[in-house]
């Protein structure tokens, strides 16, 4: 459409002010040759914004299958209890594939999130009543990364940091039922159905 307008303007100019002088016909040349070379910047910005949305989903995906693999080995090792691997599989895999998308497999930070990942698989398997509330920060601030809200963070946290026993022990020593909320089938609702990232 730029360049049409601007086709549109010279024949114009040419019926207005063209009278044999080649000086009219050398600016109207100019000004289409500029608006050509701009016509051709910003096909070039287009195409480049393309290609770059496509390679930004290739990356995507392949970070969201690095972290996919690393769990899933993780799941077969450790078993954790259904529940936890539905969480684990709609939730923890979103703050993976984060950290798998900006660093590479041999970076720190990939190695913490591994490392952050086998011992919440050791906590929720754990026949011991184990809490952990270093866990849970560290759980609690990659879900936020994510785009989880704080108190959705939190309570996905609260699942991901504790044995099963933990849990059961927390929930009968709870003096008001408000204590043993939200549930782990509300934190796997809140895992599906609040996601903003």
């Amino acid at each position: 459409p730029f360049f049409e307008a601007a086709m549109h303007k010279a024949v114009e100019r040419m019926e207005d002010e063209f009278h044999g002088q080649s000086e009219v016909l050398e600016q109207v040349n100019q000004d289409l040759q500029k608006e050509l070379g701009q016509q051709v910047k910003r096909s070039q910005a287009s195409e480049k914004r393309v290609v770059e949305a496509a390679r930004g989903r290739e990356r995507m995906a392949v970070a969201k299958q690095t972290a996919g693999t690393a769990l899933q080995g993780m799941i077969g090792v450790h078993k954790p209890p259904r529940a936890i691997e539905v969480l684990l599989h709609r939730a923890w895999l979103d703050a993976m594939t984060l950290v798998a998308l900006r660093n590479d497999e041999q970076s720190p930070a990939w190695r913490q999130m591994l490392d952050t990942t086998r011992r919440i698989m050791e906590t929720v398997k754990s026949p011991a009543a184990v809490e952990s509330t270093e866990l849970a920060a560290e759980v609690r601030s990659a879900m936020e990364r994510v785009g989880y809200h704080e108190a959705e963070a939190t309570t996905l946290a609260r699942h991901l940091s504790r044995s099963a026993s933990a849990h059961w022990r927390r929930s009968r020593m709870a003096a008001s039922p408000s204590w043993s909320r939200p549930t782990l089938r509300r934190a796997v609702w809140i895992s599906t159905s609040c996601r903003t990232w």
